[in-house]
């Protein structure tokens, strides 16, 4: 498995997810030869997750049991690998930032990982993520330029 960028970002809307595939689109141009960049919402969306369990004889129950284990181990798995790579975090317009990002970032940071904040509203921040994050920056296109020189030392640790 390669490194990865996690891109970490709420899920809970299309036009939210269709943001999310464009901006990592933009760092899979960027950096796509290096590593992967891994998003959430391609291992699959939480209701349709539930739902193949359900159809599958599970109880909604039994069924929702499994897709937090199975969503928790590979979300985690992939920010692990992403050692001295970076994780990328939106908040969703008009909302409070994502608990689950702001957990995936904490975790990040803690892993010594570099966190790149994506601040695209101004938001005003606790200092727990403002100072846990290595980088705070207003768009997708800063992230790739405070990217560069994470990856670019990166690779020579991977080679």
């Amino acid at each position: 498995m390669r490194p990865n960028i996690y891109y970490a970002a709420p899920l809970h809307n299309e036009d939210v997810r269709k943001r999310n595939t464009q901006e990592v689109e933009v760092l899979r141009k960027n950096f796509g030869d290096v590593v992967d960049v891994y998003l959430p919402q391609e291992q699959g969306v939480w209701e349709d997750l539930v739902r193949k369990e359900m159809a599958a004889g599970r109880t909604r129950l039994d069924a929702i049991a499994v897709v937090k284990q199975y969503l928790f181990k590979a979300d985690v798995a992939a920010i692990q690998s992403g050692q001295c790579v970076a994780l990328v975090m939106h908040k969703e317009p008009g909302k409070a930032p994502s608990e689950g990002c702001l957990w995936e970032m904490g975790y990040a940071a803690a892993q010594h990982i570099p966190v790149v904040l994506i601040d695209d509203e101004g938001w005003d921040w606790n200092i727990m993520p403002l100072y846990g994050a290595t980088y705070v920056v207003d768009n997708c296109d800063e992230a790739v330029e405070c990217l560069r020189p994470v990856i670019e030392q990166a690779k020579e640790e991977w080679s």
